[in-house]
């Protein structure tokens, strides 16, 4: 369009090629980073990573999907073209529909790419096992480009990254030079969220349309029909404004006419396109253009331009409305309701499902703020100034008149490119989500300010003596090209400013995807529902019912079809005020076998009461206003799990905040269909019972001598932690000291901080023996002392983060989770549902001063510890639930802040840190070198990194044994060593001939009080009666003070160390004889000397004391309980020497030895044990 400087223009064009393809690389990377950050993809499964592919991004990869997994690529293509699965009930060619070919073209690529790769042995996926925790199994997580996900993103990704390149050729151009590019790629990476979302959504249409419309090639999006539409209205005004000479003109409105009807033949006759602003728009000008001849016979302007101007209009609209009123097509029409909808009170079903979307809303000042923040709207305004003389300057001398000279003007391409901006500009004010043409042209455009021949090409106006001084005075004033260049280097100075912290936002943008609810939903559903079985519920789960379980719907989230449209309504009398037998008959007509229910579609909207589904009802069904509506039918029938009032509904699935209901006959039969189906309480019992018959094969398997137990409601087990930097999981850290606070009137517990390295208070905890739960009936053993149990916390989890992948089990490659600090409160056992204030979820109790879930307390903690600066995608008007949760975390920390939680409550990161490092520095410092042996394990996280093998082959621990290590670990760290204050009221430092005895004496009942508050909260004590209770008491002192006595052994010099970190003592077999222990002392000594030996770390010791005391007694009233509780803890530490120490075969029954050591020694010396010592061991009454 440039007629002026052609030649050097492509030179600079050609010579910014290398530059573009660096910066495309660049960008491609940077949006493959985001992605990344965002949802953890590389430690998802693929089938997580499928449930991540919300609304319209499932149903489009699903496509990708079946032509990669088809027997053959024509096997693939009659798949999607005869598709009787995504409307079921209508046979649908989805390549006409939906605008497939990006997803066609990558199946086919990624069969090629998978036969070469055989072919040739090319290693491009690499697999590991992820460990999720929270009772979830691990799942196989693969990366690379063989793998099927990675080939299709990485594809989105090279051709989305390929816009900053476009952007910097287009700058280079308007700029007219390298600077103009410069300009441009800052201004769109300093607004990069506000330019493009592909990030965050890479299989939508847009991600692949948008660097084809910046390149001009080819039709993809439904959208791009309007933004091609603008650009023909744009070139037309360019033309008839005489910018564009009209063989350019005829040429590119060919290229449109051709490329339409390219699309048109691929799409296999797409009727929305004939209805298209675009088609109707080319075909007027085109009429226009061959009807120059006569039009430019008109030789004053204004005339000119105003007719043409009306005609193009004219005959755009009226071709459009001719050819959709005479083909009768209507699906466009919901975008003209939109725009109506907006300007007036007009409102319908379909255009309030757009409208209460923040994304079809009028543009957000916050937008325009923050495109002004990072000077790129100035920047750009200043560029429309400049063109608005150049125009002035260029128009004034032929305003009036055309010549057949006048279409010689330079500039064309700046012209067009203003106008383009004019319209993109007014289809983001009109709809938000579409400022993702309008940021990119706003970056592009404000690259004008380099271009140093648009304001010194200017001269002085030939008539008018006001405008000559005018012109003169601002427009002819040549600036030096040395300031020029200085002034855009100070503006994109300025620009990082508030661009840098943008892109620092983003990067810093941390997420986790996890959905174990859906992921349960559909499990169930592979499990219980036939292949053929036909699905409908709300349009997002749809698309991923379809994509996971490959199970026929009825319903999607493609819109912009009017039959699926109407299908949608139907659906969604669900949650109507019609009567349910109508809504029936309209599922049945539809044949559909379960409809999936989610309560919370049935919530109110809070901040606009018109977009919840109840108002949107009453809107479109006057008739049934008055009725009760259906969601309070179904959620009073779910409560009180009355089913009758469902039917002809039965529930066949009411787990995890979603229902199921199968759609069965009507009348008698179907009180005897919801008879047969299994309650959801029938559900959870088949599944624990077969979980149970797993767990009881694999003992038989493998020879375990263990109780057949079975495990109900389990709190979340903390999940293995193989981080290569140190942490505080007690499972990994034995000899860590955790100062914690028991209330005396709940079971509460929250972290004590520790200032200074000050030493840890024990005795200061008060046990309520009022608040021991006694077994409940039907209630496994497990089940309560696990569930009712007042624990001390686990190692604090990070709710929204999974375990890390491990890889080959190489401390090198292993990939860590932080562990920060928390305030947690005990589970609650059974108790009446409260939900979180934040999410909905289930609430856990009350943290940092607001009813919450463990999720929300602990990404508050981390937000504010970290000090975390969240950006919405969605312009900060999303609902948070337990769906948007994970997706926006600016809107949910603000719905933190307005529930009441309360930063200060937080424990400061650094306070965590100083905490930490005590701990590491008491468990280093303590004088037992056996404590922290050279050959056990490793505070890195590296415990099996001597397991390297192609094929990893993992120890079994189950969940239930590794959440009772957790907890009687740290039931160990709270009552191991006394406290400071304890022993500073013990005697002054004694003479160790003279005071052995006194000094001895109260340090061993300063530990028989720890061993008996230890075991006294021992998981499974609560569940004995009082009378064996009292005797496990009286028999287990003795032998745990002796096991004590192993552990505080110094084989280096042959004493036992008594005391803590700070304050302690050390008594040899001499200093124990003279306090009067007698014979007893060698028994003492000599195991202790034995045990020091095994090296244990804190879980194989705790593991055994606890083993030691559940053993059989004389007195017991119910010893076979005594028996089970002990086999419990046999299996546990069974299991757990089998995944520390894979290659020593013969420890765990060595270990188990220790026990019938300590009891013979028992045996051998009762007097010396206990009648001879009696000060040594009070009574428990004394406690």
């Amino acid at each position: 369009m440039d007629g002026g400087d052609g030649a050097g223009g492509g030179e600079r064009v050609s010579g910014s090629g290398g530059d573009a393809i660096v910066l495309s690389i660049g960008h491609a990377s940077y949006l493959s980073t985001l992605f990344e950050n965002d949802r953890h993809f590389s430690h998802l499964a693929d089938f997580e990573r499928e449930m991540a592919y919300r609304t319209e991004m499932g149903l489009y990869y699903s496509y990708y999907k079946t032509i990669a997994n088809a027997p053959s690529f024509a096997d693939g293509i009659r798949a999607i073209v005869h598709d009787n699965v995504t409307e079921y009930g209508h046979t649908i060619n989805t390549l006409n529909r939906f605008n497939l070919y990006p997803e066609v073209i990558l199946g086919a690529a990624y069969r090629v790419f998978k036969k070469v790769s055989e072919s040739f042995k090319w290693r491009n996926e690499i697999c590991y096992q992820v460990n999720r925790g929270y009772n979830l199994p691990p799942v196989n997580s693969c990366e690379g480009i063989g793998n099927q996900h990675y080939f299709y993103i990485d594809n989105v990704f090279f051709v989305a990254g390929t816009v900053l390149g476009t952007v910097f050729v287009l700058g280079v151009i308007l700029g007219d030079g390298f600077l103009g590019g410069c300009l441009a790629v800052a201004a769109f990476m300093f607004n990069h969220g506000e330019a493009t979302r592909v990030q965050w959504t890479p299989p939508l249409r847009e991600s692949w349309a948008y660097p084809f419309i910046l390149a001009q090639i080819t039709l993809i999006s439904y959208f791009s029909q309007f933004a091609f539409a603008t650009q023909v209205a744009c070139l037309y005004a360019t033309y008839i404004l005489d910018f564009i000479p009209f063989s350019t003109m005829a040429t590119v409105i060919r290229a449109h006419a051709l490329s339409f009807i390219l699309s048109f033949v691929l799409l296999f006759g797409n009727e929305m396109l004939l209805t298209s602003m675009l088609l109707s728009s080319i075909v007027t000008v085109m009429i226009l253009i061959f009807s120059d001849r006569l039009l430019s016979r008109i030789t004053f302007r204004p005339l000119y331009v105003l007719l043409t101007g009306v005609l193009f209009l004219a005959g755009t609209l009226g071709i459009k409305l001719a050819i959709g009123h005479y083909l009768a097509i209507e699906d466009d029409a919901h975008i003209f309701e939109i725009l109506r909808s907006k300007f007036t009170d007009f409102a319908t079903f379909h255009t309030r499902l757009y409208t209460c979307a923040a994304e079809f809303d009028f543009i957000q000042m916050e937008t325009v703020s923050k495109l002004s923040k990072t000077l790129l709207l100035p920047t750009a305004l200043a560029s429309l100034v400049l063109v608005a003389f150049l125009a002035l300057n260029q128009e004034l001398p032929n305003f009036l008149w055309r010549s057949s000279a006048s279409r010689q003007k330079q500039f064309g391409e700046v012209i067009y490119n203003t106008l383009q901006l004019l319209c993109f500009s007014l289809m983001a004010v009109l709809i938000m989500r579409l400022k993702l043409f309008a940021t990119p042209q706003l970056c592009v455009f404000a690259a004008l300010v380099a271009n140093s021949r648009v304001g010194l090409l200017f001269s002085p106006p030939k008539f008018a003596f006001f405008l000559q001084f005018f012109a003169h005075s601002f427009v002819y004033f040549k600036v030096p090209s040395w300031l020029q260049k200085a002034a855009i280097i100070a503006l994109i100075a300025g620009m990082t400013t508030t661009g840098v912290a943008n892109i620092h936002k983003q990067l810093s943008i941390s997420g986790e995807y996890s959905n174990p609810d859906q992921e349960a939903l559909f499990e169930w559903i592979q499990t219980n529902t036939p292949k053929e079985a036909v699905f409908a519920g709300t349009m997002p789960v749809m698309a991923n019912v379809k994509l996971s379980t490959e199970r026929p719907i009825v319903n999607h989230p493609h819109y912009e079809h009017k039959a699926l449209r109407d299908r949608t309504l139907k659906v969604y009398s669900m949650f109507s005020k019609k009567p349910l037998s109508d809504v029936h008959k309209t599922l049945s007509d539809m044949r559909v076998n379960f409809f999936i229910y989610q309560d919370g579609w049935c919530q109110p909207h809070h901040s606009r009461p018109e977009c919840s589904y109840r108002s949107m009802w009453d809107l479109q069904d006057p008739e049934n206003k008055g009725r009760e509506s259906l969601c309070d039918v179904i959620s009073n029938a779910l409560r009180t799990k009355k089913f009758e009032p469902l039917l002809p509904f039965s529930v066949v699935y009411n787990a995890h905040n979603y229902v199921v209901f199968k759609i069965t006959l009507t009348g008698c039969a179907a009180k005897k269909e919801l008879k047969k189906s299994p309650t959801p309480e029938d559900l959870e019992r088949q599944k624990a019972e077969a979980k149970e018959k797993e767990r009881e094969a694999y003992r038989r398997e493998h020879g375990m001598s263990t109780a057949t137990v079975t495990y109900h409601d389990l709190p979340p087990p903390a999940a293995p932690s193989w981080t290569p930097t140190p942490s505080i999981n007690p499972l990994h850290h034995p000899n860590l000291v955790v100062a914690r606070k028991w209330s005396s009137a709940t079971h509460s517990i929250f972290t004590e901080p520790l200032h200074g390295g000050v030493a840890p208070q024990p005795p200061a905890m008060h046990f309520n023996p009022a608040l021991e739960i006694k077994t409940e009936p039907g209630v496994s053993l497990w089940g309560n002392f696990l569930t009712h149990l007042p624990y001390p916390d686990p190692s604090p989890q990070i709710a929204e983060s999974r375990s890390v992948k491990r890889r080959n089990f190489s401390s090198q490659n292993v990939r860590g989770v932080p562990t920060p600090c928390s305030s947690s409160a005990a589970p609650l056992g059974h108790q009446n549902e409260e939900l979180c204030l934040v999410c909905g979820d289930k609430a856990s109790g009350y943290h940092y001063n607001a009813l919450t879930c463990e999720g929300c307390k602990g990404f508050f903690r981390r937000s504010i510890t970290r000090k975390a600066v969240y950006y919405c995608k969605y312009g900060q008007r999303c609902d948070i639930d337990m769906y948007m949760r994970r997706k926006c975390q600016h809107c949910r920390l603000e719905k933190c802040m307005r529930i009441g939680m309360r930063p200060e409550l937080v424990v400061p990161e650094e306070q965590c840190r100083l905490k930490r490092v005590a701990k590491l520095q008491r468990a280093g410092a303590l004088p037992s070198p056996q404590l922290s042996p050279p050959d056990t394990v490793s505070s890195t996280g590296d415990t099996l990194a001597s397991v390297s093998t192609e094929t990893v082959v993992y120890p079994q621990i189950s969940a239930e044994s590794h959440e009772l290590i957790n907890r009687i670990v740290l039931l160990d760290q709270q009552f191991s060593l006394p406290s400071d204050e304890a022993l500073m009221e013990l005697s002054s430092p004694f003479d160790a001939d003279q005071s052995s005895f006194q000094h001895l004496a109260e340090l061993t009942i300063l530990n028989l009080q720890l061993i008996h508050q230890f075991t006294q909260n021992l998981p499974g004590f609560a569940t004995l009666n009082e009378s064996d209770r009292r005797i496990i008491h009286k028999g287990c002192k003795t032998e745990l003070l002796m096991l004590r006595a192993g552990r505080q052994y110094d084989s280096l010099d042959g004493t036992v160390v008594w005391g803590n970190e700070t304050r302690n003592w050390r008594f040899t077999r001499e200093m124990y004889r003279n306090a009067g222990i007698g014979a007893f002392t060698d028994c003492i000594f000599d195991f202790a000397c034995s045990l020091s030996k095994m090296k244990l770390d804190q879980g194989e010791f705790t593991l055994l004391a606890a083993i030691a005391v559940f053993s059989d007694r004389p007195g017991l009233s119910d010893p076979k309980h005594v028996e089970e509780l002990q086999e419990v803890y046999t299996a546990a530490l069974q299991s757990y020497v089998e995944l520390r120490r894979p290659s020593q075969r013969t420890f765990f029954p060595r270990l188990l030895l220790r026990i019938r050591d300590l009891k013979n020694d028992m045996t051998m010396h009762p007097s010396s044990s206990k009648s001879s010592t009696p000060h040594l061991f009070p009574s428990p009454s004394s406690f």
